[in-house]
């Protein structure tokens, strides 16, 4: 799926984060697929700051873990479409 047929990437990125897949427009696999291959987002392993997050943990971010964060390609869209 073409990262660019989301009608909304902060929505969607918004909903991944907070698990709620039924809001994002699209399969949770499909956007995970998507958005890395089109560069917006990235698997890395878990740091101290995520573990910061007072819902860290509710959300399987763990010590040792690995989770996914927006790439510098995936902020700027972020950021392009929250300021329209």
């Amino acid at each position: 799926m073409d990262m660019f047929l989301i009608d909304s990437f902060p929505k969607a990125w918004a909903s991944f984060c907070d698990a709620d897949y039924g809001d994002m427009g699209m399969d949770c696999d499909e956007f995970i697929s998507a958005a890395e291959s089109g560069g917006l987002i990235e698997l890395v392993p878990v740091d101290d700051d995520a573990l910061e997050d007072a819902f860290a943990e509710e959300r399987g971010i763990i010590p040792g873990g690995m989770m996914r964060q927006l790439t510098d390609k995936g902020r700027a869209r972020y950021q392009k479409e929250t300021k329209q």
